[in-house]
């Protein structure tokens, strides 16, 4: 066993872990169990995708498209988005589960089918990487960046899905489900795009094209939380009260949502308490 197989294992977990632990106060005990039975359907989709669908998909295209031409670029980079968000909603193809995802369950199924597909493809990659040569010589902290890459990008998968459930629950079979997911792949192929500029030098030095990859991810896990703050946690959530939670302020007494954007001190925050307005450790 190399050490991304170690990072994979525990990423998995902990991903798992920290999503499942922001809806859980939030969805009904009876609920709990067919969420969990949505995101298992998801889980081994990622490898079922790339190995069964995207990888024959590739070899076909191969034989009308130079591997070299820019087209056969451009056409890699719909593969994801196209494979992809069609394997996380395989499961409306189950008559028991299309009639269970109503509207008001909407959000909750998506962030289910999302996070099964976004955790299943933490231990699908930590399993691919484990194949190259190089995995056996790199030291576990080499996958930091991973771990975090993975935390910030497992959740966007269910905004992809909840932008399909969503428009499939408001016009219904097959105008609904046609316009969701190609909403959905188009979402998906803009956060993809940067990886192919930064491939091509445009967007710097590495280091720098590394930050600007990460900024990019970020403005996705953000909107990510936004939209499930306020559909899972209902209005008048934050993105940071979603993550988060609520706190009392230690200066005013109030309480309020904690902010997203705060000073990381280990264990607790400097943050602004936005009734007295006041920056304090909390």
């Amino acid at each position: 066993m190399y050490p991304i197989h170690v990072v994979g294992a525990f990423s998995t977990i902990l991903i798992g872990a920290l999503y499942i632990y922001l809806v859980r106060k939030r969805v009904s005990a009876g609920e709990r169990t067919a969420l969990l039975g949505l995101a298992l359907l998801t889980f081994f989709m990622p490898g079922l995708a790339y190995y069964a669908v995207r990888l024959p998909l590739d070899a076909w295209v191969r034989t009308f498209v130079e591997p070299t031409a820019t087209t056969y670029v451009w056409i890699r980079l719909l593969y994801a988005p196209v494979t992809e968000e069609l394997a996380k909603i395989w499961p409306l193809l189950v008559p028991a589960v299309a009639r269970w995802i109503t509207a008001g369950r909407t959000p909750r199924a998506a962030y289910a089918l999302g996070l099964g597909f976004g955790v299943g493809e933490v231990a699908f990659l930590a399993v691919v990487l484990g194949m190259t040569p190089e995995a056996a010589q790199q030291k576990w902290y080499y996958y930091t960046g991973f771990v975090t890459e993975r935390i910030l990008v497992a959740p966007c998968h269910a905004l992809f899905v909840f932008v399909t459930l969503a428009a499939w629950r408001r016009w219904r079979w097959p105008g609904g489900l046609v316009s969701g997911f190609c909403g959905a792949a188009a979402l998906h192929f803009c956060l993809n795009v940067p990886i192919y500029f930064k491939a091509k030098g445009w967007l710097g030095s590495e280091a720098v094209a590394g930050q600007i990859l990460m900024a990019w991810i970020l403005v996705y896990f953000v909107s990510t939380l936004a939209v499930f703050a306020r559909s899972i946690g209902g209005k008048g959530t934050t993105a940071g009260g979603f993550l988060f939670g609520e706190t009392i302020c230690k200066l005013c007494g109030a309480s309020y949502q904690r902010p997203f954007w705060a000073m990381n001190l280990g264990t607790r925050r400097f943050e602004r308490c936005p009734s007295c307005r006041k920056w304090h450790i909390q």
